[in-house]
Parts: structure tokens; sequence; C-alpha cells
């Protein structure tokens, strides 16, 4: 199990987070960005699966406003590879300071036993 960290305090002002979303919304749209440009064709199979439950992870994690949220391994490695993939994932230039904290806490995900 991997624990990624959800509560950030990326000090967006008003203009940069104009509908006031929480940290965790943040996360999961930048990760279902992530996730969408390295897929751009779409998923199928074990892909499919595993983004689905992210998907419903994410979901709950912010109607709960969870601090963080357990991962799966193939869970981890589908955003881990999605963040990485510079050839086909590109993030805008004005999004970086966000990008870049969530990419350090994936990046330096470990793995923690019950």
């Amino acid at each position: 199990m991997f624990v990624l960290k959800l509560d950030f305090d990326f000090g967006l002002n008003e203009k940069q987070n104009p509908e006031k979303a929480i940290p965790q919304q943040i996360v999961f749209n930048w990760v279902r960005f992530a996730i969408t440009q390295k897929y751009k064709d779409g998923l199928q199979g074990g892909l499919l699966r595993t983004w689905g439950r992210l998907q419903r992870k994410f979901e709950k994690a912010v109607d709960d406003k969870d601090s963080s949220l357990n991962l799966e391994s193939a869970e981890k490695d589908m955003i881990q590879k999605a963040f990485n993939d510079g050839e086909k994932v590109k993030f805008p230039v004005d999004a970086a300071k966000v990008v870049m904290e969530i990419q350090d806490a994936i990046d330096n995900l470990k793995e923690e036993t019950a």
C-alpha cells in the first residue's frame, strides 16, 4: 500500500483558483489530466479497471476531504507513468507550481505496511 498526500497548501489566490477547489479536487484534476494526456486513445482491460478504481477513490477522498489516498501498486504505477511521460504528457506552463508539488509527492511514494 502506498499513501499519496492530498492535503496540500498550494497557496493559490482567487485568480488562480476561482472555483475555490479544495486541494483534494485539485490533485484529482491534475492526475486526471495526466492520465487523459497519456492515454489519449482510451483505456482497456487492466488499465481501465485500475483507472476506474482510482476515480472512485479520488471521488470519495474529495467528498470526505481526506488528507491522503491509499494506492495499490498498479494504481501508483499508473499515476507515476502518466506524470513522468514527458513525451505524451505536457502540463500548462502556469500550472508548474501546483503540478510540481503533486509530482514530488508522487515520485516519493513509499510502500507502507499495515
